[in-house]
């Protein structure tokens, strides 16, 4: 039948003919894919390897020396957890709480912890840590740079999974100050004031956050030159996908553009001026929960 139709229509209907086909054929490739988008979703796969360049190096990757330090406090944020956290739209959710409330006009803070929370080395995150972590930023003896933030806090146990926060002032945005990561009491308790600074812990870390380090790599200067984290598969919340992140350093721009262009690294971050020397790279960006203001005294 299909062989004898062009025998049989005339010019003007095979033009007809030929546009109904297309448009039927059409209709039935859109219908498919509708069909199938309608049907499914994109998901994110497991594995993979992440490979970040980074000026600079680590000097304390730990929550309360990080704030000083661009490097360290990218490591802290994936290492450990906190009380609260940033979400992808840049809003503050609970992290290790499980539910809290707000109190006496702003003034207090009753929090309850999740219970399912572990450090990387299997030791359970309670509020004795929660309390470690405060009085050891609030001691003068620690010379912590986010020691002001807490001062006019007042932090107790009520039980295991329990604290109170009493503030001497309301502030609106203490929740923030709740991002703080908590580092795990049972190792740093045994670690005077004295040698803090000096502790391997505070490059070889051990928190509660999605990743943990596997190796870190040091010249014979000790200078190090990667850091490489692996998934944390008992983490108390989504486990990422990928299952590792590899940081490499570099002292300069120039190194760290060379490994750009041979591929040694497939993501690093740059003042803006310099997206046109890794033009093979994606440009992404990002805004982060940060300010600067400037104040007049009366």
């Amino acid at each position: 039948m299909v062989r004898v139709l062009p025998k049989v229509l005339n010019k003007k209907e095979k033009i007809f003919f030929f546009i109904f086909l297309i448009v039927f054929l059409a209709s039935g490739v859109y219908l498919i894919i509708s069909s199938y988008l309608g049907g499914t979703i994109v998901a994110p796969a497991n594995g993979g390897i992440l490979r970040e360049g980074i000026l600079g190096q680590p000097r304390f990757i730990n929550p309360i020396y990080a704030a000083s330090n661009d490097v360290d406090r990218d490591l802290v944020n994936l290492i450990y957890s906190g009380l609260f956290k940033y979400d992808s739209a840049g809003q503050i959710v609970p992290d290790l709480v499980r539910e809290y409330s707000i109190e006496n006009d702003g003034k207090l803070y009753n929090i309850t912890l999740k219970e399912n929370v572990l450090f990387h080395d299997g030791q359970p995150l309670t509020a004795d840590d929660i309390i470690f972590t405060i009085k050891t930023i609030q001691s003068p003896d620690f010379k912590s740079p986010i020691q002001a933030k807490w001062l006019d806090v007042r932090a107790e146990k009520i039980s295991q999974y329990q604290i109170i926060f009493t503030l001497k002032n309301a502030y609106p945005a203490f929740l923030e100050t709740l991002c703080l990561k908590i580092m795990p009491s049972h190792i740093w308790s045994e670690i005077s004031a004295e040698n803090f600074p000096l502790s391997s812990y505070n490059y070889k870390p051990i928190g509660s956050g999605p990743f943990y380090v596997q190796n870190i790599a040091q010249e014979k200067a000790g200078r190090i030159t990667s850091i490489n984290l692996n998934k944390f598969a008992g983490y108390f919340s989504q486990v990422p996908y990928i299952n590792q992140i590899n940081f490499l350093f570099f002292e300069d721009e120039r190194s760290l553009l060379r490994a750009a262009e041979n591929n040694i690294i497939n993501a690093l971050s740059l003042p803006s001026g310099y997206y046109q020397s890794v033009y093979n790279f994606s440009d992404y960006s990002f805004v982060i929960p940060r300010y600067f203001a400037l104040f007049f005294n009366p």
